[in-house]
């Protein structure tokens, strides 16, 4: 729905203030409050697309929309925004839009299109020089957020790789002591006992935690072949030909799946020569 707006509606001023504060006096604001439409969409209403040229920048009044990008063959969520601005590049380039912005409920908006911008700049060339403002302040802001991105990426890439521990809850005592071994070594493990906190889901955190790891250490026993979690939790990894290091804590018939990995062997073995070759196995996965 549009509307006309005949005299500047306090909260239209005041959002063309918020964005073009600094740049254009109080009376250019109220020419130009004169000048803009306004329109109300409902829910699901397409306002950009994401690699079409088009020609409006809106400011939202009320109401939030949703930023989706297509990224590898599917439509993802980037963000959500509310009381901001968007489409700014619009004005000045004939450039594809960057993503898709769609309202996510009953949305109020600012719009002012290329035509709009041109005819208002004949009178008022200041409007050209906010709108460059506002399009140099969120390319600083992008650019900080992809260093920041950046610097993420990387010390993800310089921290040694968190170890899955899959294992049945009968064998807790003997997991949590070898957890705390591993540690004092260096060997940082993801345990549900220590890394889900309280109040979240269990299966979401698992979930993550599974994705998250890079390699699985598998606690085998009698009642961890019996386990349906631990179950999926190893296939999973070998379905995904991510690495796991089979410890055999209690003697148990191996699956058929796992024979062809070498085990660390609890059961033959002294509790702290077990653990020396462990830790030099997880160390070598650690390097490479």
């Amino acid at each position: 729905m549009e509307r006309g707006i005949g005299m500047a509606n306090r909260v239209i001023h005041e959002a063309l203030r918020k964005v073009f504060a600094s740049t254009l006096s109080e009376e250019l604001l109220n020419q130009l409050a004169d000048t803009v439409r306004v329109k109300e969409y409902p829910a699901g209403v397409l306002l950009c697309k994401e690699r079409a040229i088009e020609d409006t920048f809106y400011i939202l009044l009320d109401g939030r929309v949703d930023i989706m990008k297509h990224l590898e063959g599917g439509l993802h969520f980037i963000d959500t925004l509310q009381s901001t601005c968007f489409g700014e590049l619009a004005l000045i380039l004939d450039e594809p839009r960057t993503a898709d912005v769609i309202t996510a409920e009953a949305t109020r908006v600012i719009e002012i299109n290329r035509s709009d911008l041109d005819a208002f700049a004949k009178q008022s060339p200041e409007i050209v020089i906010a709108i460059c403002k506002i399009v140099i302040k969120r390319t600083l802001a992008q650019l900080d957020r992809s260093v920041e991105e950046l610097a993420k990426h990387r010390r993800k890439l310089q921290t040694p790789p968190k170890f899955f521990v899959s294992y049945a809850r009968k064998d807790q005592p003997f997991v949590e002591q070898l957890a705390i071994d591993l540690k004092r070594r260096s060997i940082d493990v993801w345990l549900d006992l220590h890394n889900i906190d309280p109040g979240l889901s269990w299966s979401r955190q698992v979930g993550r935690a599974l994705d998250m790891c890079s390699a699985m250490i598998l606690v085998l026993s009698p009642d961890g072949l019996e386990s349906e979690n631990v179950d999926d939790e190893w296939n999973y990894y070998l379905d995904n030909k991510k690495m796991i290091v089979p410890l055999l804590y209690r003697e148990c018939r191996v699956p058929f799946r796992l024979h062809k990995l070498q085990f660390i062997d609890f059961t033959r073995q002294s509790y702290d020569t077990a653990l020396s070759h462990l830790v030099s196995a997880l160390h070598v996965i650690q390097q490479s």
